[in-house]
């Protein structure tokens, strides 16, 4: 009991710090809802139902979407109005704002705010687990289906693997110690990646270094003369970034384990 307490305050405190970005400002818009995305989407759905089940299916799909309406809600506490609901975000496709971050601490936080907004919903998942188990088990299976589906996705989202969120903070970060060569630690991140892929004769890992190589190809750059972060700031940076990766990864290990790398 005491665990969901603590969870529905996490929560709580949550929804207060967003709320204001959700309140003000005009209606949300959607792009993005095309005849190609929906394909892509419902592929992709299909694939993990296969994979997974179509319980795990929907969690993860529903982990998805809370992990890019948190981007939209971090654009809109930054200043940005025009911020959009993207249904498939590609890496160089339609923006979720028109407009670039002003700073380099902006464009960090909008990148750990996806990952950031579902800590909250995974925590209270987990402790709704044990209390719905008795009284209704197949709402303890959705909640613990979901709770590890969000903690898989953002844990993976926030490797320091470029165009990932995480290789966005690691690129910034960087940034901030030695100017310029920030596109010099995205590269890094894939060349080390396809290496690591090699050792262990990976094809999913090489995949994903070979996306990762391509966006940094084809991205389009926007953040050339932004302010950079400052020593104060880098630490904060550093000590969110690993406080999220680390309890992501506690809240979706068993999924990633599970996850064929060959």
């Amino acid at each position: 009991m005491l665990f969901l307490i603590f969870a529905t305050g996490l929560f709580l405190a949550t929804l207060s710090m967003v709320r204001p970005a959700l309140a003000d400002g005009p209606p949300l818009a959607l792009s993005g809802l095309n005849g190609a995305s929906v394909v892509i989407a419902f592929t992709c759905f299909v694939s993990v139902g296969v994979l997974m089940g179509s319980v795990f299916a929907f969690a993860l799909l529903l982990a998805f979407l809370l992990h890019e309406f948190g981007h939209v809600l971090a654009y809109r506490m930054v200043g940005h109005a025009d911020a959009r609901f993207r249904l498939v975000p590609f890496w160089n496709g339609v923006r979720i704002s028109d407009t670039p971050p002003r700073s380099d601490l902006d464009a960090f936080f909008i990148a750990l705010m996806g990952p950031g907004v579902s800590l909250a919903p995974m925590v209270l998942s987990f402790a709704l687990v044990d209390v719905l188990a008795p009284h209704a088990p197949l709402a303890s299976d959705f909640f613990l289906q979901f709770a590890l589906a969000t903690g898989a996705l953002n844990f993976v989202n926030l490797l320091p693997l470029w165009p990932l969120d995480g290789g966005r903070c690691i690129r910034i970060m960087v940034q901030a110690q030695f100017p310029g060569v920030g596109p010099l630690a995205a590269a890094a991140m894939s060349a080390a990646l396809m290496g690591f892929a090699y050792s262990v004769s990976s094809v999913l890992i090489f995949l994903m270094a070979l996306v990762g190589a391509f966006a940094l190809i084809t991205g389009r750059e926007d953040h050339a003369s932004r302010a950079t972060l400052t020593k104060h700031e880098l630490r904060l940076a550093l000590t969110a970034y690993f406080a999220a990766l680390s309890a992501f990864f506690l809240g979706g290990w068993w999924i990633i384990r599970i996850i064929p790398m060959t």
